[in-house]
């Protein structure tokens, strides 16, 4: 018996072979190849185009190219290929260029699209935001304004009857790229008494900056443009737009601020005067917000950044039809978003707390409040943790009116911003504080994860 050691096969260390019994009266010769011991397994067959194997000594082939074989007809057939692929690929430019400018002549050719446009009537990464809303009952109605990729305003709805349900935004008006929106609402039972029901009113710039509105009545998905289009304003061409029924603010090319408001004492047709409040911004685009003042409706609140870049709130009496400015003031970043809400501190008082939202130089929101005891310093909160740098931002303050006012309850009272990735976010304020409700899916972009 006779054992040798298997370096082809690592897995057999050692194999024993029997010695073969001579036949009688043959010769014997020596033995052949095919039974002898194999000390080096003979290599796969392969053709001379084949890459060279090269083993590794290690009981496994390694199929490392070390050269391939050519022939020299075969070299010359390929640099002639090569030849005529490269002149067919210069022949095809030429021609194609001379096409392309023989159809392209008379034609205008359309702007690349914007960087972030979004498909499907999706929210811009940077579009404005404008929400309102009003109570019936024990239930509520929010609409929710924004613009899309193609620059269209659309208008998305929630009733709460049919739970927290998010309506696919419907584009209703093409507006200027960027157009600052601004929202709110009436009941046109204050105007006529023999009809009750609720009026939407956005407000918006056109492509010449001219203030214009688009009203929605109560459950007319349609809508139809508004008289204020007719009075021709033009606002600044990056002024804010701020609105709490029956007011709308803007800011002039010259930096002073400006209201119209819907005032039928005055007028049977057409309801729109404008004032000039004698005030200035802190400069181009500056922030502005329109909250109620009591439950009532007693006055109105106008937060604005003024010339210190301060953030101060302008109030109008109803009972003095003047203007003054009160008590808050803080200090933001020039340009900011801002956002105000108020909501009742109880059901006993006509007093309201509010809420200021902006964005400090870092992107995280602050909020300041106040609320009995006085205004407390600003401080973040997690609700508004996942905010995208530069966001709008939108709050919803209910109607309100003398006859109709503001309820207690914290369902309606909500702030709406940019997340990341174009994905619009809610949060709402209760008894516990600022709560995230996460994601409008409908509104947001598709590649949600």
């Amino acid at each position: 018996m006779a054992g040798y050691y298997n370096r082809g096969d690592p897995t057999k260390k050692y194999v024993e072979h029997t010695s073969v019994p001579e036949p009688a009266g043959l010769e014997v010769g020596p033995a052949p190849v095919d039974i002898l011991p194999e000390v080096v397994p003979p290599p796969p067959p392969r053709d001379k185009e084949q890459s060279k194997i090269v083993y590794d000594g290690d009981g496994a082939f390694d199929e490392r190219p070390r050269g391939i074989l050519i022939t020299r007809q075969r070299l010359i057939l390929a640099i002639i290929i090569t030849i005529v692929i490269v002149i067919g690929a210069v022949v095809g430019s030429v021609v194609g260029v001379l096409t392309h400018k023989n159809s392209t002549k008379g034609v205008t050719l359309s702007p690349p699209p914007a960087a972030n446009a979004t498909s499907s009537g999706k929210v811009r990464n940077d579009s404005s935001i404008a929400v309102t809303g009003w109570r019936h009952d024990n239930d509520y109605s929010i609409r929710l304004f924004y613009q899309d990729g193609d620059d269209y305003l659309r208008i998305s709805s929630l009733e709460s009857t049919e739970g927290e349900i998010w309506s696919t935004g419907t584009k209703f008006v093409k507006a200027k790229r960027n157009t600052p929106i601004a929202a709110s609402c009436s009941n046109i039972s204050v105007y006529d008494p023999s009809k009750n029901f609720m009026e939407v009113h956005v407000f918006y710039l056109d492509e010449n900056s001219t203030l214009q509105e688009f009203i929605f009545k109560n459950g007319d998905p349609a809508g139809r443009t508004g008289p204020l289009n007719s009075h021709n304003i033009r606002a600044a061409s990056d002024s804010q737009l701020a609105s709490y029924w029956p007011s709308v603010a803007f800011q002039n090319s010259d930096n002073s601020i400006s209201e119209v408001r819907y005032n039928c004492s005055t007028a049977t047709t057409d309801c729109w005067t404008r004032r000039d409040l004698g005030i200035n911004g802190s400069g181009p685009s500056t922030s502005l917000a329109e909250v109620p003042m009591h439950t009532d409706l007693k006055g109105l609140f106008l937060y604005y950044q003024r010339e210190d870049e301060e953030l101060v709130n302008y109030q109008w009496s109803r009972a003095t039809d003047d203007w003054s400015v009160q008590q808050f003031a803080q200090p933001i970043p020039k340009g900011s978003s801002v956002a105000v809400v108020a909501t009742p501190r109880n059901e006993t008082t006509q007093l309201l707390n509010l809420f200021v939202l902006w964005q400090d130089k870092s992107g995280a929101m602050q909020v300041s409040a106040r609320k009995a005891t006085g205004w407390v310093p600003p401080k973040t909160n997690g609700a508004f943790a996942l905010a995208a740098n530069n966001t709008d931002i939108a709050c919803l303050t209910p109607y309100s009116s003398p006859d109709t006012p503001l309820q207690v309850g914290p369902e309606v009272i909500r702030c709406f911003y940019m997340g990341r990735a174009g994905r619009m976010r809610q949060a709402q304020w209760g008894s516990r504080g600022w709560k995230d409700l996460g994601i409008i899916v409908n509104v947001s972009a598709d590649d949600l994860v």
